[in-house]
């Protein structure tokens, strides 16, 4: 079977995630479900070459974050679901990946979906979803670009209005982030943010999960190769970073989340452990 070739570095922690959630649709107790994630890793088994990375996580990187992409997930999925009560109509994912939300949700009528990334990562996502024979429940349209360019007027010539009430998703994602091009991308979604508009992050700070990794484990060759793709994200905590741009910010610490759902908290993210904090942001434009 012919295809391009899969998308590496940073990207290819996308499609890593998609493993993960996979796993976490089989479980009996599963979180959600989520058909791209499923075809996503059976069209990497089916067509990779032999010396490709496997479309999973290491056992003992899968040990070190444990559930936290299920329950970060969910996070976000139920914060969005509740934008959409508000009236919310217009959605954009920035670094999209394999995210499969728009195979999954119930969608109310009206809304649309902006989908922003490299366009290798979409070209892949795109291959993936015609093999698997997917549809979206949800108009979708797909932006290639680059986040650390001038990234906005793409988004307006796609159609994205930003008159609009906006849901802006940038899900795992700032720890790969310098702090200045984190702080000028915080500062791109501010500037295009109508009142009422959305911004669901999480926030890791990338230096502390380089250390997690010795947190009574060694994880060995992969984190290392991970830990080259780290930066440290933003210049400061979410409280400070999006002070004096008009936000209302609601955070969740990732370890309470996780036992609120029932669940281990993640080695990475538990600050008994490490003292890594993984914040879950909601925060909303007056």
């Amino acid at each position: 079977m012919q295809r391009a070739s899969l998308p590496s570095g940073v990207s290819f922690t996308a499609i890593q995630v998609a493993g993960e959630r996979e796993r976490e649709a089989a479980r009996a107790d599963a979180l959600f479900s989520d058909p791209l994630a499923g075809a996503t890793t059976a069209y990497v088994r089916e067509t990779a070459g032999p010396d490709e990375p496997a479309p999973y996580m290491t056992p003992d990187m899968q040990w070190l974050y444990g559930d936290f992409f299920a329950i970060r997930t969910r996070f976000i999925d139920e914060r969005m679901l509740s934008a959409f009560h508000d009236g919310v109509t217009q959605v954009v994912f920035l670094a999209a990946g394999m995210d499969g939300r728009a195979y999954r949700l119930d969608w109310p009528a009206g809304v649309r979906v902006f989908e922003f990334d490299r366009p290798e990562m979409i070209a892949s996502k795109q291959e993936v979803v015609r093999h698997a024979g997917l549809s979206p429940k949800v108009e979708v349209t797909a932006i290639p670009g680059d986040l650390n360019e001038d990234w906005p007027p793409r988004l307006r010539a796609a159609g994205f209005s930003a008159d609009q009430p906006t849901v802006w998703v940038v899900e795992g994602l700032l720890a790969y982030f310098s702090p200045e091009a984190a702080n000028r991308l915080l500062s791109h979604v501010a500037a295009q943010s109508a009142p009422s508009s959305r911004l669901l992050t999480d926030y890791v700070k990338g230096d502390h999960l380089v250390p997690a990794a010795q947190a009574g484990r060694d994880t060995g060759a992969a984190m290392a190769v991970l830990a080259t793709l780290f930066r440290t994200g933003p210049s400061a905590d979410p409280w400070t970073w999006m002070s004096g741009q008009d936000w209302d910010i609601d955070v969740t610490i990732g370890a309470e989340c996780a036992r609120a759902l029932n669940r281990p908290v993640p080695p990475a993210v538990d600050p008994e452990l490490n003292g890594a904090v993984s914040y879950l942001v909601d925060a909303r434009r007056l």
